[in-house]
């Protein structure tokens, strides 16, 4: 036995088990895709450990300056130099005196070692600053708004930052406490806090990457009313750009001319972020946002333990750089993974190569057979299962063939039935037409012939019966052939033949038109069935042919009639409009509403007419019925012909 005719009886799927051994490349694409989320999430693991670890040293030094700052305060407060001070100053208020020499020294030498801004004296007895570090006089213009803080005994309070038109127009914040001497208040101490300190506890003193803080990280605190306690990163990197991107996420004007007033974010650039909203409600925690610049970021939060201030502190760092290193491992993951599909591609085309052929000659042959060339029989090659396939094919060809046959001469049968229908049915479409336009033909000769023969017989007769009347007095008469009664008599027949007259063929439509007719015959059904009716037509002009406003008529009257005898309505409305393609035509009742077995039943002749009638004019008719009423909507094209 050859290795050709060996090869040939491997079986198929062993083949494809070969070709398939690159199945492998899912389970390294699977493998690539679990390093990729698995380094992601360590990443990110890493990133909030970083972000907690720089959120919690900020903490800890806003939360030791503030607790130094209230020691401080409560400390100094109860010192006798302090209380002598205010004592001294308050006797000299208005002079420059000793004082001033004695205490400045000391109250500077405290300024400097704490970085306070400014130290005040505040007497109790005249609520008057006495004594200014920074000899600052404006503090008397807004001592009430800056003393309603300063309350309570041996207690510390503090007022949050904001701007003051004096030292520059900078934020400052104000620490207050009780000045105490012999057991009781004599004023109040107060520190005056700059945001410069706080600023540079945040900001890293500007030096951000020399502290490993990477090009996006920052750290910033917030207050209770959304906005900054220290500068933007942002903001002070690179102005213009923190402008437009504040700009491009729809921040108000003012802020934006507000921070460049002050050349500041502080106070003026709002937070409102998921984060801070948790944090000021007292959570703490780390999640992806979108931060107040529209940039998604890590953000690492949590509120501050500081008495008096409802403040919370961010760290955060934009996804883009704490998941940089994913960017070039999906790089390298892609080429690895591309090298290694070409080369599998390359074994698949070699393995590939010993089930091809057959299936390119199977694949031909199908080609030619689906064309419709029934005769083409596929090449066995093998005994496998390619061979199999086509051992089967040739078997489905045969029988395709056979069952091609039997249907081609039923479909000639049922193209002969399916065209007798057809005719058939184009037939009874003339007759229908040819029935209506003879029965409306007919209506409209027996409406004239009685109207001209027995009309005028019956004016005949009354006239002559009055002249008769002139001939013999009522006396002479006997009492049962009164010629009165025969009057009546005649005038109940003329109105019985106007009647029928009118029925078979109303005259208003051929003497005054469409909406004439309509608007009689609907005046009419009015006092006959009790509903009332409303005409709304946009036009009354109309230029339809004689045949067309037949049809219309008819329409109306059957629609009418139907609902007086089955919708139980008290009002019908009849609407005509037009629009660019079509005329149309609504009846709409305020009844019962039409079913839809209504509309199919075979005896429904009235629907079917109005079909019929519509359809010649190759318009269409609508029925829609609700538990409102029923709506009939006949629309006929413009450019319509009659049914051909």
């Amino acid at each position: 036995m050859t290795q050709s005719s060996f090869f040939n009886k491997i079986p198929l799927k062993n083949k494809i088990l070969t070709a398939f051994i690159i199945v492998g490349l899912i389970s390294m694409i699977i493998n690539g895709l679990l390093v990729y989320f698995s380094s992601r999430s360590s990443l990110q693991k890493l990133s909030i450990e970083r972000l907690t670890s720089l959120r919690e040293s900020k903490k800890q030094q806003i939360e030791d300056y503030f607790s130094l700052l209230r020691k401080l305060i409560i400390t100094y407060s109860e010192d006798q130099v302090i209380s002598s001070a205010l004592t001294d100053f308050s006797s000299t208020a208005d002079t420059s005196g000793n004082p001033e020499m004695i205490y400045r020294s000391y109250f500077q030498n405290i300024s400097k070692r704490f970085n306070i801004d400014d130290i005040l004296l505040l007497n109790s007895e005249n609520n008057n600053v006495v004594f200014s570090l920074n000899k600052i006089k404006e503090y008397g213009i807004i001592l009430n708004s800056i003393n309603r803080g300063y309350s309570g005994e041996n207690n510390v309070s503090i007022s949050d930052f904001k701007y003051y038109h004096f030292a520059d127009n900078k934020p400052y914040a104000f620490l207050s406490a009780p000045i105490i001497k012999d057991g009781k208040p004599i004023g109040v101490l107060i520190f005056r806090i700059s945001i410069d300190y706080i600023n540079q506890i945040m900001t890293n003193n500007e030096n951000w990457e020399v502290f490993g803080l990477g090009k996006t990280v920052e750290t910033y605190l917030v207050g209770s009313d959304y906005k900054m306690r220290n500068n933007s990163r942002f903001f002070i990197q690179d102005t213009s750009n923190y402008l437009r991107q504040l700009k491009k996420v729809g921040v108000s004007n003012s802020i934006l001319s507000d921070i460049e007033k002050n050349n500041s974010s502080i106070l003026a650039q709002e937070v409102r972020t998921e984060a801070s909203f948790e944090a000021l409600k007292g959570y703490s925690g780390t999640k992806i946002i979108n931060d107040y610049r529209g940039i998604q970021v890590l953000s690492s939060y949590m509120p501050l333990a500081i008495p008096g201030l409802n403040w919370v502190v961010l760290a955060e760092i934009d996804t883009k750089e704490a998941f940089a290193p994913l960017t070039s491992l999906q790089e390298n993951l892609v080429m690895i993974g591309l090298f290694i599909l070409l080369l599998g591609g390359i074994i698949a085309v070699f393995i590939s190569q010993s089930v091809i052929k057959p299936v390119v000659t199977l694949t031909d042959t199908v080609k030619r057979f689906s064309k419709g060339d029934l005769t083409e029989k596929a090449k066995v090659y093998a005994d496998d299962e390619l061979g199999l396939l086509a051992s089967t094919f040739n078997n489905m060809a045969d029988e395709i063939m056979r069952q091609t046959t039997m249907l081609k001469t039923e479909l000639v049968e049922r193209e002969k039935i399916e065209t007798e229908l057809k005719l058939s049915r184009e037939k009874l479409r003339s007759l229908s037409t040819y029935l209506q336009s003879a029965r409306e033909d007919e209506r409209k000769m027996i409406a004239r012939e009685i109207h001209d023969e027995l009309g005028q017989s019956l004016n005949t007769l009354k006239l002559k019966l009055s002249m008769l009347k002139d001939y013999i007095p009522e006396k002479d008469t006997q009492p049962l052939i009164k010629i009165s009664d025969i009057n009546d008599l005649i005038d109940n027949v003329i109105r019985v033949v106007k009647k029928l007259i009118t029925e078979l063929r109303p005259q208003l439509l051929d003497d005054l038109g469409l909406s004439a007719a309509i608007e009689w015959y609907v005046t009419e059904f009015e006092k006959n069935s009790g509903i009332k009716c409303f005409i709304f037509f946009e036009n009354e002009e109309f230029n339809f042919k004689p045949e067309m406003n037949i049809s219309i008529f008819r329409i109306i009257q059957e629609s009418l009639t139907n609902a007086a005898k089955h919708s139980r309505a008290t009002k019908v409305d009849i609407g005509y409009y037009e629009t660019n393609e079509s005329y149309i035509f609504s009846i709409i009742d305020n009844g019962i509403g039409i079913k839809p077995v209504d509309l199919t039943r075979p005896h429904s002749f009235g629907i079917i007419g109005m079909k019929e009638r519509i359809k010649y004019w190759k318009g269409d008719i609508t029925f829609t019925g609700k538990e409102t009423g029923t709506t009939i909507t006949v629309s006929i094209p413009k450019q319509g012909g009659v049914y051909e």
